[in-house]
């Protein structure tokens, strides 16, 4: 696609593995986005490359008429999204794009997605000169898997919270030892659109210049809880702030299979050895840098 330097360019990445269907209808909603300076790179660490898929390649086909679409496949560790999303960020480094918009492969984006997000980024900059933002829209669940979770039937909510999500400090059963959970606002729709402050954005969806010398770490076949520690390690070490934008509804289509599952009933997560063991590092982290976490 050809540069201007008067417009700022995105890179849209988007890790997949084994979704097919859900990666082409993801590609689709790309045609329409108000904002058109982008192009798409998909990190594949499926068991059989997307690009084969018939559907994602006549998607790919019109879709590279007038932007760049490329694929690069890696190997991760199991089901985890970590080694796709590194890729993805120095991917977007090396090739000099002045934006970075991470989404997961089952979700639809709203026509003016790149162009909100771009203008809050842009203007949030312009407000914090010595600070870096990453921005997110709210992640309502297309397929409601469990009670809580905003699905198409649910009304909105009005915003109860600031920060929208974050972490609820709790008392271990001996007393002494601080525990964390985390509450997430970012799942919901809501009646109003703001741009809130959050103490961790969506992982799922997220725009965040290239330029993070912090990568994600990963200790096991699932990453649950790796971004909560990358943002916060973006926020207490580097000083980023963070926002979510409550009037972009980015649907998860909740795919039933590949990604972080393999079956329509795989939707718990933190039973694993080491995602126990990552909630433990969790909650040591946060017990650590708390004043860090808390600060505006």
């Amino acid at each position: 696609m050809a540069r201007d330097s008067e417009f700022e360019t995105i890179l849209v990445g988007i890790p997949t593995r084994d979704r097919p269907e859900h990666l082409a209808a993801l590609l689709g909603t790309l045609f329409f986005q108000t904002y058109q300076r982008f192009d798409v790179l998909i990190v594949d660490s499926g068991s059989k490359p997307a690009k084969s898929s018939d559907q994602v390649q006549r998607v790919v086909n019109i879709l590279g008429i007038d932007h760049t679409v490329t694929f690069i496949r890696v190997q991760a560790a199991g089901f985890s999204s970590v080694v796709p999303t590194n890729r993805l960020i120095m991917e977007a480094v090396d090739r000099e794009y002045d934006w970075l918009f991470k989404i997961d492969d089952d979700h639809i984006l709203p026509p003016n997605t790149l162009m909100k997000l771009l203008g809050d980024a842009k203007r949030k900059e312009k407000e914090h000169p010595d600070s870096e933002v990453v921005i997110s829209g709210v992640t309502p669940w297309a397929h409601k898997v469990w009670e809580g979770a905003s699905g198409p039937l649910d009304g909105r909510k009005s915003i109860a919270h600031e920060p929208l999500s974050y972490f609820k400090e709790e008392t271990s059963e001996n007393g002494v030892t601080k525990k964390y959970s985390m509450v997430v606002g970012h799942f919901d729709r809501y009646e109003t659109e703001e741009l809130v402050e959050t103490q961790f954005p969506s992982a799922a969806n997220f725009l965040i210049r290239p330029k993070v010398p912090i990568l994600w770490a990963d200790i096991g076949p699932r990453c649950l809880w790796a971004d909560v520690i990358w943002f916060l390690q973006l926020k207490c070490f580097l000083g980023y702030n963070f926002y979510v934008n409550t009037g972009i509804d980015i649907w998860h289509m909740v795919a039933s299979t590949g990604g972080c599952r393999d079956g329509q009933f795989d939707y718990v997560k933190g039973t694993e050895v080491e995602e126990k063991l990552r909630g433990r590092e969790l909650d040591r982290f946060i017990t650590k840098y708390e004043s860090l976490i808390w600060q505006k």
